[in-house]
């Protein structure tokens, strides 16, 4: 039996072509144009179904921690994706969830991939659990290692136009979390690589997303310190994931501040990764 009858789905329809309501000088979900709808959250009663505008900081934590109305058989978001379209996600109290699109006003449904994080957000507001991690943990502690790398470059050229001393292969090196400087003594550059290699693999093995979690929760100054405090260990995995900053925008920095040999390292233990898992998939 579906979650979303024939009549819900008209009043998703209407609600997401009728015109913005929150207005755009307050703190609002951030928008491209005047004409960008804000998430939606969609309330569905016996027999009615009700929808609100969501503003900025919402999603995930605060709209989480929310409670839900008593009389709630089921609870969902929609989200706006490029142009009209919008991804939707719907969730029961006894778990069974329905995902939803809608292009051009054409609702269909589909349990996309991408929906995983509405589901995610749905089920921790009604107190269910959510799937396991997908992926490991790799991607995350490169993450991390990228932006501790940046941030030392930042600290030698902050804007001053001074001339920026390149990070050399031992810095690089010494910052990834799961290796100490005095770790390379006696190495050269292949053993420093294969060294660096090593340590990620069995760091990335033994701290997974349980141990990611509560070092998140334990550091309020942690990027992931307010997912934590809101999701279990699978939607935690996802959400953080997903708000991470793209490697892409991490490249350039690291272009100008690293030396050839230290790029080499960063490239390498990359390389390691794609090929043991896939690119995205670990």
């Amino acid at each position: 039996m579906s979650l979303l009858s024939a009549s819900h789905v008209r009043r998703i329809e209407d609600d997401l072509s009728s015109p913005p309501t929150t207005d755009p000088q307050r703190d609002a979900w951030p928008r491209r144009d005047a004409d960008e709808r804000p998430p939606l959250e969609i309330v569905v009663r016996e027999g009615d179904l009700a929808t609100s505008e969501l503003v900025a900081g919402d999603l995930p934590g605060p709209w989480i921690r929310r409670p839900v109305p008593v009389d709630c058989s089921a609870i969902g978001l929609c989200v706006p994706l490029a142009g009209h379209s919008h991804l939707g996600s719907i969730v029961a109290r006894s778990g069974r969830a329905q995902w939803f699109g809608v292009v051009d006003g054409v609702i269909s449904f589909d349990s996309s991939p991408s929906s995983r994080l509405l589901d995610d957000a749905c089920r921790r507001r009604l107190g269910l659990e959510t799937a396991p991690p997908l992926i490991g943990t790799d991607w995350y502690w490169i993450s991390r290692w990228l932006l501790d790398i940046r941030a030392t470059v930042e600290l030698l050229d902050p804007g001053l136009g001074l001339q920026l001393r390149l990070l050399d292969l031992i810095t690089v090196a010494g910052l990834h979390p799961a290796v100490e400087p005095d770790d390379f003594a006696g190495l050269d550059r292949r053993g420093i690589t294969r060294l660096v290699i090593e340590r990620h693999r069995d760091h990335a093995s033994v701290a997974d997303w349980s141990c990611v979690r509560l070092d998140a929760l334990a550091d309020r100054h942690h990027l992931g310190h307010r997912l934590a405090t809101s999701l279990d260990e699978g939607a935690f995995s996802r959400w953080i994931s997903a708000c991470s900053v793209p490697l892409s925008l991490l490249a350039e920095p690291l272009f100008i501040g690293c030396s050839p040999l230290g790029l080499e390292l960063i490239g390498s233990v990359i390389a390691d990764v794609v090929v043991r898992r896939g690119v995205g998939s670990s």
